[in-house]
């Protein structure tokens, strides 16, 4: 029951989305003008030496629709997938060796460490997920330890020599990036989870704003590869207004998805369950 449930939010959603992006890009390639925007986006998992949909072998096009997927946010439904399709093993795993499975899916997860279309570096926290809720742990209020002021000044205060070093020097250090990056992971997390409560009540108490959260799923699903290449065209027509074009565009991206979103859900209900996972219905 867990496995088919699963298949029909993520499975099938994941392969009709992957499809999707292959099938824009291809329609792309076919006019001079917008196959340039595909060749600058060089979304293609394949390389510069296989950057075009239209010059893919079809072992290619299978391994890019299944595993490999041209809009690149769909990973996190893949692992997921995946991810649940191992939950028996690992509750077993962390049930009788809870140290041993956060000690070495940790180090994955701090060494950046993946396991091939897995993604090794979220079974700490999908595990940390399953740990919770099998011993009924509370999760909605903070802790006595969690100072939400301190926690999100020094996650901002991370963010920001993060960002600093990575824009000033020329070679960072790996070490020292990789160690700010995952800090600024793990304190994010805690910020967002515990720290926002407040706005999280305002914002749901605003009839407008839930029902956009509805659309959340499809725009996820929509915005790439759509916003890789709608940049590159603006880009190309406003070289000079790259921060007007980096702030503006991925609001109209999020526009248009939710207009498309309302639109399917109203005259295709079926259609949009499909593509959704049932999600926003």
């Amino acid at each position: 029951m867990r496995v088919k449930r699963r298949v029909r939010t993520l499975l099938v959603p994941y392969l009709l989305w992957s499809a999707l992006g292959l099938m824009l890009t291809w329609a792309l390639e076919q006019f001079p003008a917008t196959r340039q925007l595909v060749l600058s986006a060089a979304l293609s998992p394949f390389g510069p030496d296989s950057p075009l949909v239209s010059n893919y072998s079809p072992g290619q096009v299978i391994l890019c629709w299944l595993l490999i997927p041209l809009p690149f946010q769909l990973w996190f439904i893949r692992s997921l997938f995946f991810y649940n399709l191992g939950y028996p093993w690992l509750r077993k795993a962390l049930d009788r060796a809870p140290l041993v499975y956060f000690a070495i899916t940790g180090a994955l997860w701090m060494l950046g460490l993946g396991l091939p279309m897995i993604e090794g570096t979220g079974l700490c926290f999908f595990g940390l997920g399953v740990w919770l809720r099998r011993r009924d742990m509370e999760v909605q209020v903070p802790p006595r330890w969690f100072n939400g002021w301190l926690f999100a000044v020094v996650w901002l205060l991370i963010v920001t020599v993060k960002t600093w070093l990575a824009f000033h020097l020329e070679r960072p250090s790996f070490s020292v990036m990789s160690l700010l990056h995952r800090a600024s992971e793990l304190l994010g997390m805690l910020v967002m989870w515990y720290g926002a409560d407040g706005l999280v009540r305002v914002a749901m108490r605003q009839r407008w704003f839930v029902w956009l959260t509805s659309f959340s799923f499809i725009i996820y699903a929509l915005h790439v590869p759509l916003l890789s290449y709608a940049t590159e065209a603006a880009l190309y027509f406003w070289p000079e207004q790259q921060l007007v074009v980096f702030v503006g565009l991925p609001l109209a991206i999020v526009a248009f998805s939710v207009g498309v979103g309302a639109l399917l859900r109203r005259v295709a209900p079926s259609v949009y369950e499909l593509l959704t996972g049932g999600r926003g219905l």
